[in-house]
């Protein structure tokens, strides 16, 4: 489904698009796809936080929500510093990101990740999709 996705944000744009899949291997059928040429593997969550503003994401159950959004919320916080205080990088504080949750789960996990995704500065839009 993702996949489908991915194809629709290419369509009209032309531009590259970052994709991460916990499992690396489902990434094959993606990569042999000519329609998704402009198509870049990033290494990590850590990555996608630094290099998106705007991060979608389609999972299959609240679990890997919570394990996704958690890992992409700790990227986004400030390393700590010397003493364990939290610091910026030194380009400054890194804008809001945005994480929109494509993934159909339960109202209890979409409220929790959006509440989690204020406290870290970010953004959460609930987006569920439903059928094929």
């Amino acid at each position: 489904m993702a996949s489908s996705l991915a194809r629709k944000f290419l369509a009209p744009s032309g531009q590259s698009l970052r994709i991460f899949n916990r499992d690396p291997a489902k990434l094959q059928p993606l990569l042999s796809d000519e329609s998704l040429r402009c198509v870049a593997i990033t290494s990590g969550l850590a990555e996608m936080t630094d290099t998106c503003d705007v991060i979608f994401m389609m999972l299959s159950h609240d679990g890997a929500v919570l394990e996704v959004v958690g890992q992409l919320l700790d990227a986004l916080r400030p390393s700590p510093g010397a003493g364990g205080s939290r610091e910026e990088p030194a380009s400054g504080p890194r804008p809001p990101r945005v994480i929109v949750d494509c993934s159909t789960v339960s109202p209890d996990t979409t409220k929790e990740m959006a509440s989690a995704a204020e406290a870290a500065g970010a953004q959460y839009v609930a987006c569920p999709v439903l059928g094929r």
